[in-house]
Order: structure tokens, then C-alpha cells, then sequence
């Protein structure tokens, strides 16, 4: 599927996704190589979804595995209840007909599951790209770091969503550590999200890098470095 026609799709679904956001998950699904899985960790109604599996039929046909309750619950089942039919708590089969409109529905397998769960069960391909974009805050997003990297091939890309927006701290603070500990390479901020590329796959690797890096330093080195550009910029 061509670019425009999938920005056309997924611009129909409602979601939080900026239009270089879309073009950034097209693109790096495109790249994913063959026997790789792509693997999304929040799905909500498929906007994220049409646009990495829009960018997988482009490119090599990597599987797309959405992994998301498909239901409200919690402190957010409020805020999001505005966007379902009225009384309607479960949202899997709005998330099902956007895809089916989209005639993604051959390269998409929606899992009903936790995203720490899905991947304890998981039995899929290597993952070679994985986009967290599930709960925000600083445990969750570390625990479904964790629970994934296992199932990733060293180099695979890894997306955080809402990296770059001040209302999501635990987000930043754990990917600053990942930064500073060198497990991702390579990244690049796009609008709110960061993509990097993994460098280990082994959790207890992850645990001894993590331990000498105290959130306060990656922030602390993230700060300096901000600082550095900035009079870099005005030298």
C-alpha cells in the first residue's frame, strides 16, 4: 500500500498520531526484514496499526501483532469512553472493521492480552520492530521493555510513543537510561516518538546496565547535553 493512500486510512481512525509520526511507522515497517514480526504495544482503534502494517505489505510482509486490552479500564476507561458507541466498553471490534477497511486484516493479528502477558505466551517470529505505546507510566514502561526485548533480534528498532511530550515523564526517564546505558543506538526523535536500535536482548544485561545509571543521571546527562545544543545554536 502506497504512503498516501495508508495516511488517507489511518487519518480516518481516531487516535493521537501526527502526520510525520505516520510517515515515520510506515517507513520503518517498510524496512523490517523478511522473518521478522512487527509487534505494537497499544493499539487503541488501529491508527498506529494501519500505518505499520500499510508499511509491512510495502515491504517485506512482516506480520503485524497488536497487542492491547481492546477494552476500557482503569482511570482512563472515562476519558476514552467518549470515542466508543454509547454504553460499549470493549472496542475490539471497532479495532477489527478499521482494519478490515483498510484490507490490512491478512497481515494483522489483534491480541486480547496484557502486554507483560502477551509476551510471556509469546510464539511469534523475531520481533524487528517493536512500538510501546501502552501505559506511560515509568514502571509499565520499563516492565514491557523488559518482558520484549527477549523476543527481539539485535539492531531490531524500537519506537517509544510520547517520549518527547512533557505530560508523559515516566516515559522519558526510563528511555534516558536506555540512552545513557547505550541499549539503544542510533535515535532519532520524530515529533513525540523515539526510535533507536537495540543493542542487547538478554534481561539480566539490561538489569546490570540499569544499575550503574539512577534515573537522576540519564536525566541529569540528557539536561547537559540539551544545554550543549542549545549554545551550540547560538555560537
Amino acid at each position: 500500500m502506497h504512503l498516501h493512500k495508508a495516511l488517507d486510512a489511518s487519518s480516518k481512525v481516531s487516535g493521537w498520531l501526527l502526520p510525520r509520526e505516520q510517515e515515520l511507522l510506515y517507513t520503518l515497517a517498510r524496512e523490517v526484514p523478511p522473518g521478522k514480526a512487527i509487534v505494537e504495544l497499544g493499539a487503541w482503534l488501529g491508527k498506529s496499526t494501519i500505518m505499520l502494517a500499510a508499511g509491512s505489505m510495502a515491504g517485506s510482509r512482516a506480520p503485524v501483532y497488536a497487542v492491547d486490552f481492546f477494552a476500557l479500564s482503569g482511570d482512563a476507561g472515562y476519558d476514552y469512553s467518549i470515542f466508543l458507541d454509547s454504553g460499549s466498553h470493549d472496542y475490539l471490534s471497532m479495532f477489527l472493521r478499521n482494519i478490515r477497511d483498510s484490507s490490512l486484516s491478512s497481515i494483522v493479528t489483534p491480541v486480547k492480552s496484557s502486554t507483560v502477558e502477551a509476551a510471556r505466551t509469546w510464539t511469534g517470529p523475531s520481533v524487528g520492530l517493536l512500538f510501546i505505546d501502552a501505559n506511560h507510566n515509568y514502571h509499565a514502561v520499563l516492565n514491557d521493555f523488559q518482558a520484549w526485548m527477549g523476543h527481539c533480534s539485535l539492531a531490531a528498532r524500537v519506537l517509544f510513543h510520547d517520549y518527547a511530550l512533557t505530560g508523559y515523564p515516566g516515559v522519558s526517564r526510563f528511555v534516558d537510561r536506555l540512552l545513557a546505558t547505550r541499549t539503544l543506538t542510533r535515535a532519532r526523535v520524530v515529533e513525540s516518538i523515539l526510535q533507536g536500535e537495540l543493542t542487547i536482548t538478554q534481561v539480566t544485561h539490561l538489569s546490570r546496565r540499569l544499575a550503574f545509571c539512577p534515573a537522576w543521571f540519564a536525566w541529569s546527562l540528557r539536561r547537559a547535553r540539551a544545554e550543549a545544543r542549545k549554545l551550540a545554536k547560538h555560537a
